[in-house]
């Protein structure tokens, strides 16, 4: 009986982990649904202002528009020397997220 009770416990513990990758792999599909590619003349000026300064003049990646919990957020990608940022901007043209991009 405890022997069965052991294997239980353990197989329960291999499969906690595999339910919640499979939790954030399908938030993750879920938001990449949501992105739509658009040329950077479709966003408003302050979001192309913020790209730009934000650029320093680097090349920027394909922009993407999503909506996330009712808000409008633009992300592009930037890529200066070695580093690739990620860069995420609020319609107002406010910085919301910026990360690096392996």
């Amino acid at each position: 009986m405890r022997r069965a009770a052991v294997t239980t416990a353990l197989a329960l513990l291999g499969i906690v982990p595999l339910l919640a990758t499979g939790c954030k792999s399908s938030s993750n599909h879920e938001r990449e649904e949501n992105e739509q590619e658009v040329t950077l003349d479709q966003v408003p000026q302050v979001v192309r202002d913020t790209f730009t300064r934000e650029s320093g003049g680097a090349p920027m990646g394909t922009v993407k528009r999503e909506q996330e919990k009712g808000k409008t957020l633009y992300e592009v990608r930037i890529t200066k020397g070695a580093k690739t940022v990620e860069v995420e901007v609020d319609e107002a043209g406010n910085v919301v997220r910026r990360r690096d991009v392996k």
